[in-house]
């Protein structure tokens, strides 16, 4: 090859080349310069520190701790406009409580629920479910407690002479308690 097949052969990457740098120096003069960002700490040690921000899939204590939350899911959407109690019986089924009606719902494991039997007053605030499958049912403002078969059928209902049942509970040997209002008693109820 020639001196002057050399040059041929070169001279059309130097057009290239100029044109590459001059965008490369365009590219340049348009860039902003950057500014470092001083680094910033801060601390959330009690609950009003958290009050800013919102909580996903974590709860956070009266004390300011943060742990993973229960997963949520629905599993029965209920009629009543509130739900004041609940129990669960030993075949898995769910009785949910609570007013304006009375009324006391009964919920499958599959969710689907129906209306399982309506005392006299209007609010249902304690449940309990008894070794042999019957539902005990605290009311409000009766004061009533009704016991109630596993078929639905009332056994027996007996007012507390207190304005509200708050909650049922049955200790280990089966005996009854309910805690009532208003005066703050806590009645032990006889099998009989």
């Amino acid at each position: 090859m020639t001196p002057l097949q050399r040059h041929k052969t070169k001279a059309p990457l130097a057009p290239a080349l100029v044109c590459g740098l001059a965008v490369l120096l365009a590219l340049l003069a348009h860039v902003s310069p950057v500014v470092a960002v001083a680094t910033q700490t801060w601390r959330q040690r009690e609950r009003g520190d958290f009050d800013k921000g919102d909580l996903d899939k974590v709860s956070l204590s009266a004390g300011g701790e943060i742990r993973l939350s229960p997963r949520l899911d629905l599993l029965y959407e209920a009629r009543q406009p509130y739900v004041w109690a609940l129990a669960q019986d030993a075949k898995g089924l769910l009785f949910a409580a609570g007013g304006n009606e009375g009324e006391i719902d009964r919920v499958n494991p599959a969710g689907r629920g129906e209306v399982f039997y309506r005392v006299e007053e209007p609010e249902v605030h304690a449940l309990a479910v008894d070794a042999s499958g019957a539902l005990y049912a605290g009311t409000a403002p009766g004061g009533r407690i009704y016991k109630i078969s596993s078929d639905g059928k009332l056994v027996w209902s007996r007012p507390t002479g207190e304005k509200y049942v708050w909650a049922l509970v049955f200790d280990r040997q089966g005996t009854l308690f309910a805690a009532t209002g208003v005066e703050g008693r806590v009645l032990k109820i006889d099998a009989s």
